[in-house]
């Protein structure tokens, strides 16, 4: 009979199901499965209900029975799709997030170790850019091949992101075993992808942390970005293991973004302006605005000591929105005959905001404040990220009257290619040439021909880290027009910078050096 069919997990449902019309009356309805003449399990619905004579005593049950197989199937598809990346195929955040829960619970119970690998693809985004996304979407799908054949039964591998995949390597007898797992997968990277008819060569940088007493799942995934981070930042194409040096520095990072919140609501960043001087004649033409953080516990600090973080944490924009603000108020409050111009410097992150141009235009209108005075410094590594969008806002920037100044010139791959694309009205040659200044003859020769190169475009040029007078002099003789340096002046309040002797004049170097 059609009962002795049913899969014996769902005989005891059925039973329920019945035997409560059976005592009460009513219809019913259940989902099970049974098996087919065929072999096959197949999903059905029964609904009935159950008739009883004049007495009372039950007499047959009077129903129907559905066939739930396309149903059935929609559902596991949906819920697959929802818990699975449509391009690789592979689990997504939350199924993943799912299974490394209960392998940490589990390693947390018994003695078994959980690893989490933290895979991220290096300079994919320069594939997505050369051959476009569907090259980019082809590579990840060969990728995803590879991986799969080098991981265990027990692994799991999900895609999290645009080319980060994380692997979950459950019941691991020694933490070793993780390493060798991350060998594994840089392997499969040696040889290269065929993509578009195009040879491509991809490596990983891997990050790797283990299910401690007491952690979470978010945290071990955290904790291994965090070492794929370190592994990145070391020269890409490694793997980094999570150690106690690293959980302090994640951990001094994350206080320092959460003071950072503070910082910006409490008003604790200030700038210093460092004085752009002549060198001709020794006349301040303006400054530099450089942040700095009143920290009320830790004292005064240095942008090196945070502003990383704040890179890392996307603070930066704001901070950069703090750092506009506080500028242009200064110049707002002082004549241009006193300080013709301040400079500030403008992060990569805040380069590709979409709203930049407009910020910069309402602030100098509620300041006030002429266009031209304001003189916004990037970095030539900023442009190179996204070259054509970073061309237009630099253009939009420049239509306001705001001057422009690449900053660190000569420390990238791509400088005299670009210069010339870049709409910009200030180099600024990077300290580490100037501070090789009679040290090094060919360092003379790569500033003379950034000069060159810079006037003949029509360009101003100002060299940073001047220290001493003989690099002043010998940048004057190269043809250098302005000079920033400790020389002149460390980065000081604005009323000391307008305060400074012989009427903002530096022409008595000479005498007191």
């Amino acid at each position: 009979e059609l009962y002795n069919l049913v899969v014996p997990e769902h005989q005891t449902r059925l039973d329920r199901v019945v035997d409560d019309s059976l005592t009460h009356g009513g219809s019913y309805s259940v989902e099970y499965q049974f098996q087919h003449r065929d072999g096959t399990l197949r999903w059905v619905e029964e609904r009935g209900q159950m008739i009883f004579d004049a007495s009372g005593s039950a007499q047959w049950i009077d129903g129907a029975m559905l066939d739930l197989g396309d149903r059935k199937a929609l559902e596991h598809r949906l819920a697959h799709e929802a818990s699975h990346d449509p391009l690789t195929g592979l689990p997504n955040r939350t199924l993943l997030l799912d299974h490394l829960e209960r392998a940490v619970a589990r390693s947390h119970r018994e003695p078994t170790t959980t690893g989490v690998l933290f895979v991220d693809l290096d300079r994919f985004k320069l594939v997505n850019d050369a051959l476009g996304h569907t090259a980019g979407d082809e590579l990840l799908i060969h990728f995803t091949r590879r991986l799969r054949s080098v991981m265990r039964d027990s692994d799991l591998a999900a895609r999290t992101g645009g080319d980060e995949f994380v692997i979950v390597c459950s019941d691991l007898d020694d933490p070793v075993e993780a390493e060798i797992i991350a060998g594994r997968v840089a392997s499969v990277l040696r040889d290269p992808f065929t993509v578009h008819g195009r040879t491509i060569f991809v490596t990983a940088s891997i990050g790797i942390a283990f299910a401690e007493p007491g952690t979470s799942a978010g945290d071990v995934l955290r904790s291994a970005d965090a070492a794929a981070y370190r592994a990145k930042d070391r020269g890409r194409n490694r793997y980094e293991v999570f150690d106690e040096a690293l959980r302090a520095a994640t951990a001094a990072a994350l206080e320092t973004e959460t003071d950072l919140h503070h910082a910006l609501s409490d008003h604790q960043l200030f700038l210093r302006y460092q004085p752009v001087v002549a060198l001709e004649t020794g006349e301040i033409t303006g400054a530099e605005g450089l942040v700095r953080w009143q920290h009320p516990e830790r004292g005064l600090l240095a942008p090196d000591q945070f502003l990383p973080a704040a890179e890392a944490s996307g603070l930066i924009v704001a901070i950069g929105r703090e750092i506009l603000t506080l500028a242009v108020g200064a110049m707002s409050a002082i004549t241009e005959s006193a300080l013709p111009t301040i400079a500030i410097n403008l992060a990569p992150r805040e380069l590709a905001q979409p709203d930049l141009v407009e910020r910069v235009r309402r602030t100098l209108n509620e300041q006030d404040v002429a266009a031209h005075r304001l003189c916004i410094e990037i970095t030539e590594s900023a442009v190179l990220d996204e070259v054509e969008t970073a061309i237009a806002t630099l253009e939009a920037l420049r239509s306001l009257g705001v001057r422009l100044a690449i900053d660190d010139f000569g420390t990238g791959y791509s400088s005299l290619s670009y210069l010339r694309r870049l709409p910009v009205d200030i180099v600024k040659i990077d300290r580490s040439f100037t501070s090789e200044i009679g040290n090094d003859g060919s360092n003379l020769t790569i500033i003379a021909g950034i000069i060159g190169l810079a006037r003949g475009l029509g360009l101003d040029v100002i060299a940073e880290g001047v220290e001493t007078v003989r690099q002043r002099d010998t940048l004057r003789e190269l043809g250098c027009t302005f000079g920033q340096g400790f020389l002149f002046s460390p980065p000081i309040a604005l009323d000391d910078l307008l305060g400074l002797p012989n009427q903002r004049t530096f022409g008595d170097l000479d005498a007191r050096h």
